[in-house]
């Protein structure tokens, strides 16, 4: 009897502590909407600047030295690694809190009534649920974690916070993109290890043996932020135009030193079609099109083949690289797609126990990599890998989820520059080599692009009906210019 009284009173302190935190967070999230609302006071862009914080962190904390290679089967991820420090975690808590926070009030104040794009939404929620959740749950091993919950509360805050704030997130993901770039370039010339790796022997560019990772986990994760900066500066340039300048150069920089092939010539196409619908609205301007079109095109082609003739002159002038390619003939991985091949069979076997589900969130994590003894992290393959690790189900979801984000993108084209529909095929063309719509984890970049064009085409269909609206509600001599009314200018 008196070991029960003794167990209770050291029992009771717990609980009380319980008790208030829980009544602290119930009031503290009904006083943050009722601010919120008052006053339209909105702290979901904090997101935005959280996740280059918590990179840059992880980095910095854990001291990562990438001289030490990445090669070795029995490696943890990164992202793993990195989510392990107490910033990090404290960053996913405030994130969490605000994306949460922003979702109760986009209830309560019945903001999705007016909202654009709940048809998307609730696509990219089927697929979360898909891909995170069924495949966790009944999976061939399965393996349900708290993260998985965390990508659709981060994605419903972006989106609602998206309705009527998405020039401020544009700007705030121009403005931290800058300054992560710029301090993962300072900290390369004082503590290269840290950020780059210095024995990288399949590069492009000749003579280069570094490949940078910058405060990324890795620099296919690092690439796709580069581009956001440069989309940023397009959408909202600074008032400054040296700013301008510099940005553009910064981003070019750091994704030229990434190495990463298909997103650097994917960046290169679309810089390329941003240049020629530029210059066309030019034309247009000054009725010009059918010349400008002749000489466009040709100068287009003269360009290409002059960039092609050069690449190729100094691969073969670059003994290195015939090295490499003779390398790679020997081992046959030319005929295999640099080896990828044998990545999909081993996640299309994976998946063959339960082609329904497939095998789980957890496909080409560590222990994966150890049963099968392969260093990947992944399929290097959007499609192949959704149907490995979350079955026809997940692949299905995810095909519905991408029409549906095309027709988004392409209505929001004009209002936008084209920044939508260049971004979403550079993500589906991404997709065929790497996961550019991975949702394992909100925290990371990959999740950052994928909102980014969610906010993109919310503000440019948003603006594009308010415009409409505007011209058919009043009388001729009274309407708006469509050129005033742009929210991308």
């Amino acid at each position: 009897m008196i070991n029960d009284l003794e167990k209770v009173a050291a029992f009771w302190p717990w609980l009380l502590i319980v008790l208030a935190v829980t009544l602290a967070i119930v009031v503290g999230l009904f006083l943050s909407v009722d601010l919120g609302s008052r006053f339209g006071a909105d702290w979901m862009g904090f997101f935005f600047m959280g996740v280059p914080l918590s990179l840059a962190a992880s980095v910095l904390i854990t001291r990562r030295d990438l001289s030490l290679g990445e090669g070795s089967v029995f490696r943890p991820d990164i992202a793993d690694v990195a989510s392990g420090n107490w910033i990090s975690r404290g960053i996913t808590l405030v994130c969490l809190v605000i994306a949460f926070e922003r979702l109760v009030r986009f209830i309560l104040r019945r903001e999705y009534q007016d909202a654009k794009g709940l048809g998307v939404v609730v696509l990219l929620l089927v697929f979360i649920g898909s891909v995170n959740i069924l495949s966790a749950l009944f999976g061939t091993p399965g393996g349900f974690t708290h993260h998985l919950i965390y990508a659709p509360i981060v994605a419903l805050g972006v989106f609602a916070y998206a309705q009527r704030r998405s020039v401020q997130c544009i700007v705030i993901v121009r403005n931290t993109l800058f300054i992560f770039l710029l301090a993962s370039l300072l900290l390369l010339a004082v503590r290269p290890e840290m950020v780059a790796e210095t024995h990288y022997r399949a590069g492009i560019v000749p003579r280069l043996s570094l490949r940078f990772y910058g405060f990324a986990t890795h620099p296919n994760t690092l690439a796709p932020l580069c581009l956001l900066l440069i989309f940023g500066i397009r959408l909202q340039p600074f008032k400054v135009s040296a700013l301008n300048i510099s940005g553009v150069l910064l981003a070019i920089v750091c994704l030229m030193l990434t190495q990463s092939k298909t997103s650097i010539a994917l960046v290169l196409i679309g810089v390329g079609w941003f240049w020629l619908k530029d210059r066309q609205a030019a034309a247009v301007s000054t009725a010009s099109l059918r010349r400008w079109q002749s000489t466009s095109i040709a100068l287009g082609c003269l360009i290409t083949g002059l960039l092609g003739a050069a690449l190729i002159a100094t691969m073969l002038a670059n003994s290195s690289v015939l090295d490499k390619v003779a390398h790679l003939s020997d081992r046959l991985q030319l005929m295999t797609l640099t080896g990828r091949t044998q990545i999909w069979d081993e996640t299309l076997r994976a998946a063959s126990a339960n082609w329904i589900f497939g095998y789980g969130p957890g496909l080409w994590d560590l222990g994966f990599r150890i049963k099968v003894g392969q260093p990947f992290t992944h399929a290097h393959n959007q499609f192949i890998h959704t149907l490995g690790a979350a079955g026809v189900v997940g692949l299905i979801a995810l095909i519905a989820y991408l029409v549906a984000l095309a027709r988004f993108s392409w209505r929001a084209r004009s209002e936008s520059r084209d920044v939508s529909i260049v971004l979403f095929v550079y993500l589906v063309m991404r997709g065929l080599t790497e996961l550019p719509f991975n949702i394992s984890n909100a925290m990371q970049g990959e999740f950052i692009v994928q909102l980014f064009l969610l906010v993109v085409c919310v503000g440019s269909i948003q603006v594009g009906a308010e415009r409409f609206a505007v011209k058919n509600s009043r009388p001729k001599a009274f309407r708006v210019s469509p050129r005033k009314m742009k929210i991308f200018a």
